[in-house]
């Protein structure tokens, strides 16, 4: 459904962390903007490469070392996989922005259930199906290999602490 029925209604256009999931992220773009009026704005967040985000570096790790390389790249290419910050710039002045920044931002992250949260995160990833498929040996294999991958991010009370990075896009 579009945003706006007739188009150029809104000051400002948003997405936190969408753009890297969608199908065909020049279509949302162009969307996005068609939906603005004249002078209006987009925001995006989307994340950066998952190097510059070590709690799933982790978790990348430890399914790598679990499922394998190829299943490791495809989690890695998964919300990380938008991680080129001109071609980002590009495709969103391609869509019909002008004055295109971008930015990284790293902030803090704390996860106080620790390895476990991060684990049971997997069940909201592109791996999803094929994590509950596996056996609960195998199962509990990966489980174990995301706790001890996190083990230096872990603090004395279990908590996983480090920080996470964003590339911030914003365009009239």
């Amino acid at each position: 459904m579009p945003l706006a029925a007739t188009g150029a209604s809104f000051d400002v256009a948003c997405c936190q962390h969408g753009l890297e999931f969608f199908p065909d992220r020049p279509g949302a773009l162009a969307e996005m903007r068609r939906a603005l009026r004249p002078g209006g704005r987009v925001g995006l967040a989307v994340w950066a490469g998952v190097e510059m985000c070590p709690p799933f570096a982790a978790l990348r790790d430890a399914i790598g070392e679990v499922m394998g390389i190829e299943a490791a790249e495809r989690y890695a290419r998964g919300p990380w996989g938008l991680h080129a910050p001109r071609a980002l710039a590009d495709m969103v002045t391609a869509a019909g922005f002008a004055e295109v920044s971008v930015d990284e931002i790293t902030r803090p992250v704390r996860f106080e259930a620790g390895a476990a949260q991060l684990d049971r995160s997997l069940a909201g990833s592109g791996l999803a199906a094929e994590i509950g498929a596996l056996s609960i040996d195998m199962r509990a294999a990966l489980a174990s290999a995301v706790a001890e991958m996190l083990r230096s991010l872990t603090d004395r009370s279990g908590a996983i602490v480090s920080h996470l990075t964003s590339q911030i896009v914003l365009a009239v």
